[in-house]
């Protein structure tokens, strides 16, 4: 479990640190992480939280969400590349019908 510090640096900006964390390039395994993770950030004791926290959680989340995005458009570069709709009869129009 990562465990992240929240201290009020200069001027007030929150600073945020965390161990570095190795990860496997198995898009299908990260695929599959991403879920479990999601279906406990939907389950988390967000009042549990301390203010700083809960603005850091929602400012990160925002920042997933883009990046998650962008890969998905990167995925959808790789489907029509290999012409996968011709291939499987499959169409896939956006990340959100994934």
């Amino acid at each position: 479990m990562l465990e992240h510090t929240f201290d009020q640096g200069f001027w007030g900006v929150l600073i945020v640190t965390e161990p570095a964390v190795a990860t496997s390039l198995d898009a299908v395994a990260i695929v599959d992480e991403m879920h479990r993770l999601a279906t406990q950030l939907l389950q988390a004791d967000l009042s549990a939280l301390s203010d700083a926290q809960v603005e850091y959680v929602a400012a990160e989340t925002e920042r997933v969400v883009a990046r998650v995005t962008a890969a998905g458009d990167q995925q959808l570069v790789e489907v029509e590349t290999r012409d996968l709709p011709h291939k499987t009869g499959r169409v896939i129009r956006s990340t959100s019908c994934m």
